[in-house]
This record gives structure tokens, C-alpha cells and sequence, in this order.
């Protein structure tokens, strides 16, 4: 597994898996794709539609590089009324040397250095409650062996999957059903990819599927919400 560290064009780190050909991130800017796509158009958009709630659970498809569940958290310190349940799944997680070749401790505040660690460094297969509005859970595995059950069910799914070109199986239908079963009603699916077919199969899978203005580099992205039956 051939993987190395590169900075994108906005200055922050992402990772090149040279076997794919791909990077964990897009090449304009990792940090600024994370917080557009995950926080800005999924966590912070959720939040204002549904201001009473202050409970939300996540589910991310890909915790790679951790920067959107440090960005999470980051929200979090910043918004303590709302209690995040964070849940992400990795089946081939980053070395420790390779986290440590990351850049985003230059560009975090210096009381987050702490939290970017934990999330790394804490045990696999158990919930950790690194803040008081802030438990998280990482689990080694794939979407496809993730059991979907009435009580694993979910306020939003960040879908940070490699791009359909590279890891087709992620973006096929019986893995797209997955992670929309894995939703309360209302909630919503949101990624950085804007493909047509993508959009089709999130409708026919009962989505309402938005296209809000994508991240740097990019002219759209997706916002999948769950409509009721």
C-alpha cells in the first residue's frame, strides 16, 4: 500500500494512494473541501433546519485523514448546545507516521492538537467521550459490512468515499441503500461528488436530492435528504 503525504492548493495535507491514483481529498484544497462539503452544507445546514433538535448523530463513510471529525468537534466547542454522536468507519486506516506528516495541527487552534491526537491514537470498536458534546466511535470496516439496525440510525451520513472512478462499488445502488437506511427520516447524505448517475440512484433510493455550490475547484456538490415514506 503505497501512500504518501502532498499539500493541495489551499496549503493543508491530504494523502496520494498511488496504487488508485487518487487523493483522500480535492487537489484545490483539502481543509476547504472538508468544511464546505461536511460542515458548512451538511453538520451546520442541519443545524439551522432543525434548531430544537440538539442531539445529532453522524455517520462518515471514510474517516481517512480525520480532518472532517476534527473539524466536527471543532464545531462543537463552538456550538455546546448541540450533542454530537460521531461514528465513523475506516477499513484501512493511516500509520501514525503518516498522521504525523499531516499539517493540520498548524492550522488548528492549539487547544484542538489535543483531539486531532485522540481521534487517532483512541481504541477502535468503542465510544469515546472526548467532549462533553462530543462522543465519537470508529469502527475498522467497510460500508458493506455495516449492519444496518433500527437502533443504528443516523442524522447524516458524510459520504467521503473515494471518487466513483476509483472505488465504483462505494457509489453502486446496494451500497447507496446502506447508508440512506441508515437515516432517520429528515435526515440527510451529504458529498462532494455531483455525478448525474449519482443523483439518479440517491432519487430512487426515495432521496430529495439538492445540488448547493461545491467546494473550491468544484461547481457543485451533493445534498441527499430523506423524505418521509
Amino acid at each position: 500500500m503505497q501512500r504518501k503525504v502532498i499539500t493541495t492548493k489551499d496549503g493543508s495535507s491530504t494523502i496520494f494512494w498511488e496504487e488508485l491514483n487518487e487523493t483522500y481529498h480535492s487537489i484545490h484544497g483539502a481543509w476547504q473541501e472538508s468544511e464546505h462539503v461536511f460542515i458548512k452544507e451538511g453538520l451546520a445546514w442541519y443545524a439551522n433546519q432543525f434548531p430544537a433538535q440538539h442531539s445529532i448523530a453522524i455517520f462518515e463513510v471514510g474517516l481517512g485523514t480525520g480532518l472532517n471529525a476534527i473539524l466536527t468537534l471543532k464545531f462543537c466547542l463552538q456550538n455546546p448546545d448541540i450533542q454530537v454522536f460521531y461514528h465513523s468507519i475506516e477499513p484501512y486506516p493511516l500509520t501514525w507516521v503518516e498522521i504525523s506528516h499531516l499539517n493540520y495541527k498548524e492550522l488548528l487552534s492549539q487547544d484542538l492538537h489535543q483531539y486531532f491526537d485522540y481521534i487517532h491514537q483512541c481504541e477502535w470498536e468503542k465510544t469515546h467521550q472526548i467532549l462533553p458534546s462530543f462522543s465519537f466511535h470508529k469502527s475498522q470496516k467497510n460500508l458493506q459490512s455495516f449492519s444496518v439496525s433500527p437502533n443504528s440510525t443516523f442524522d447524516i451520513v458524510y459520504f467521503d468515499a473515494f471518487a466513483p472512478a476509483k472505488q465504483p462499488e462505494m457509489w453502486e445502488v446496494s451500497s447507496l441503500s446502506t447508508a440512506v437506511a441508515l437515516l432517520k427520516e429528515h435526515g440527510i447524505l451529504v458529498t462532494y461528488c455531483a455525478k448525474g448517475s449519482f443523483k439518479r440512484d440517491l432519487k430512487s433510493l426515495g432521496m430529495q436530492v439538492q445540488s448547493p455550490h461545491g467546494a473550491a475547484g468544484k461547481r457543485e456538490m451533493t445534498r441527499g435528504v430523506k423524505v418521509a415514506v
